[in-house]
């Protein structure tokens, strides 16, 4: 098994049916007490090139439950191509597994009967990875807010602009001999995205959010390079996912959901944000994606 439960249940986002609440005064009550909320089925599900196919089935509940229920029961049918090819056996805790692999420019389709609920539908297609070229690193390109020496750097990667295409831009810091708070020296790891800065990109700028999920609207031919100010300091590993439509307005709406929940001061209100869903008759995402990781960047210096 090339990844665990666990990587798959932090990677689903696995959904929860929140209510939102707004605070007219800091002296109001917040209330404990929620209304029934009628379990529903969800369904998530990330296909990825090259690795096993994996599905978790679930009922979302009210916002006082205390663990989302993994369904044991339920039949999923997974279909390739319009054809059907497995029946998903059930491994606990509400995930069903496949001995397939997901497969570039391959369709996937599921139906997932619940007892004492209809029949769910969800779909994907696995989009052909596109490559980067090249990545050139600049040490001093601007500044931070304080006034300080930011690194940038320019990202060039392949592109079909015959079809529409969607893309998320992974960096993260690459930790080497990372020590934690007991002293204990950690293996070399992956760890948390970089942040970005001064955003002046036109590809990032016309997808309105401060975010690296974008698409090939704006990029006419086969090459585009991306600049990027960012705040840390190398080593960087980067990674390019072309994914599918599905999974790019999922992130667009992750991002609004959780900045209108988290980034909020007292007494400003922001509208509750919907996650995106691409699950009929229930809740939960189904996409996909294919990568090509880059080697890790240096400094320059």
């Amino acid at each position: 098994m090339i990844f665990s439960k666990q990587k798959l249940t932090n990677t689903l986002f696995l959904l929860l049916f929140v209510a939102a609440c707004t605070f007219p005064s800091c002296r109001k009550l917040i209330t404990d007490q929620f209304p029934d909320f009628e379990p529903k089925p969800t369904v998530n599900a990330i296909i990825r090139d090259g690795e096993p196919i994996v599905v978790h089935v679930s009922l979302a509940q009210k916002i006082d439950a205390t663990l989302l229920s993994g369904v044991e029961n339920a039949i999923v049918r997974l279909f390739v191509d319009n054809v059907r090819v497995d029946d998903l056996m059930h491994t606990g805790d509400g995930f069903y597994e496949s001995e397939l692999f997901g497969e570039q420019e391959r369709h996937y389709a599921f139906e997932i009967d619940i007892p004492n609920f209809s029949t769910l539908r969800c779909e994907t297609f696995v989009p052909k990875s596109e490559f980067i070229r090249s990545i050139q690193h600049i040490e001093d390109a601007g500044r931070d807010p304080d006034g300080l020496s930011c690194p940038a750097l320019k990202i060039t990667f392949t592109n079909n602009p015959d079809r529409m295409q969607y893309f998320v831009l992974s960096i993260r810091a690459y930790m080497n001999g990372y020590v934690d708070y007991r002293g204990d020296t950690i293996p070399a790891r992956v760890g948390h995205s970089v942040e970005l800065l001064n955003i002046s990109d036109p590809v990032i700028l016309g997808e309105g959010l401060p975010i690296l999920v974008f698409s090939n609207r704006m990029i006419q031919d086969t090459i585009y390079t991306m600049y990027l100010e960012y705040y840390y300091s190398p080593p960087l590993f980067i990674e390019l996912r072309t994914i599918d439509s599905s999974y790019y307005h999922y992130l667009r709406s992750l991002y609004l959901y959780e900045r209108n929940i988290f980034d909020s001061w007292i007494g400003e209100i922001y509208p509750p944000y919907s996650l995106h869903s691409n699950v009929q008759g229930g809740y939960g995402i189904v996409a996909s994606f294919s990568k090509y990781a880059y080697d890790i960047v240096y400094s320059t210096q």
